[in-house]
């Protein structure tokens, strides 16, 4: 199970981008279950990216992760990165469509 918080701001953020999806398309009536998947899943991981980037710098007991903390860093970035990615994706397709 995830984190409590990462997992409800996930769902908060999804929310409000589903909302905004909606109300941005309300003329369309053209809706896609694969794009509310891929907001839904896409918000949730960005908290998820930033909580990964957080550990990275913050976690001074785990020892073992001294030598690969900008690892740790990257990915968290790269997860951020590409799942913002995605949600803006998702936006441009369905502009080119309506």
């Amino acid at each position: 199970m995830p984190n409590k918080t990462t997992f409800v701001s996930g769902l908060i953020v999804g929310a409000a981008i589903i909302a905004f999806y909606f109300y941005k398309f309300r003329h369309s009536k053209n809706y896609s279950l694969e794009d509310a998947v891929r907001i839904i899943l896409g918000s949730a991981s960005i908290p998820a990216g930033c909580k990964i980037m957080y550990f990275s710098y913050a976690a001074n007991d785990l020892k073992e992760l001294d030598s690969d903390r900008i690892f740790v860093l990257i990915g968290g970035f790269a997860l951020t990165w590409i799942s913002a990615a995605t949600i803006y994706r998702v936006f441009e397709n369905k502009k080119d469509h309506a």
